[in-house]
């Protein structure tokens, strides 16, 4: 999967292309440590959620960091669903 990223981040022109990779692998192992988590239910759909909040909905960083805080998962789970992950 890393050498995926990288391949993906080479299409941005340097020097660019280094801080995508490197974000772009910082935002995977994020995914990866909320799916290893023992007790979480969302895994890595919480994240996923952020990522789509601020990528597709254009929420601000700040917002999307925080809008999970104080939710029930099972709110969360319907709102995860209803975006098709």
């Amino acid at each position: 999967m890393v050498n995926f990223i990288i391949s993906i981040a080479k299409n941005y022109p340097n020097p660019i292309s280094r801080d995508v990779a490197i974000n772009f692998i910082v935002i995977y192992a994020g995914m990866i440590a909320e799916r290893n988590k023992e007790f979480a239910i969302l895994k890595e759909r919480i994240k996923r959620l952020g990522m789509h909040q601020i990528l597709i909905e254009g929420m601000s960083v700040y917002d999307a960091a925080n809008y999970s805080k104080g939710k029930k998962w099972r709110d969360l789970d319907k709102l995860c669903k209803s975006k098709g992950f």
